[in-house]
């Protein structure tokens, strides 16, 4: 457990310093949108590593893969791109309450997942649960691509007006 704790741990600190090094050049909606592919293929991948009799040998392996990718892609764009974009799409005025509206939504959802996970996967087992979380990250990709500008160098006023 301790082992498993310090990889996830270590794995979050790294892509967050290498999402920090990188969100400049890289823009903040192209890190959303891998960070969600990422978590989208992870989910997908331990779901198939527990559904697939072929892949159901290296089921562990896949799992904890999975985990620490997942981890990584949400380190990489999911979490700190977040707390840096809602600023940017707020004015001043308006910009405390954004933040903490949510900030409070995360923690709800965060919530939320963490008192139904569990249920989830007793109703309908581990490969489906991961499988519909896979399919909410995929949502949020095409949510990102479709409706979230990109402020990566911008005014606010050249923001406002891309909304």
């Amino acid at each position: 457990d301790t082992l498993a704790s310090l990889a996830v741990g270590a794995t979050n600190v790294v892509g967050t310093i290498i999402a920090a090094t990188i969100i400049e050049k890289a823009g903040r909606t192209s890190l959303l949108s891998a960070s969600y592919l990422g978590q989208g293929l992870s989910m997908f991948a331990m779901a198939a590593g527990f559904t697939l009799p072929v892949l159901q040998p290296y089921s562990a392996p896949i799992a904890v893969t999975g985990t620490l990718l997942y981890v990584l892609s949400f380190a990489l764009g999911a979490g700190p791109v977040t707390g840096l974009l809602i600023p940017e799409l707020n004015p001043a005025k308006t910009r405390g309450r954004a933040v903490a509206a949510a900030f409070v939504s995360h923690w709800a959802c965060n919530v939320m997942v963490g008192q139904t996970f569990m249920l989830g996967v007793q109703a309908y087992g581990l490969p489906a649960v991961y499988a519909f979380f896979g399919a909410v990250a995929m949502g949020a990709v095409a949510y990102v691509k479709t409706q979230v500008p990109e402020t990566r160098g911008k005014s606010f006023e050249e923001i406002q007006k891309d909304l």
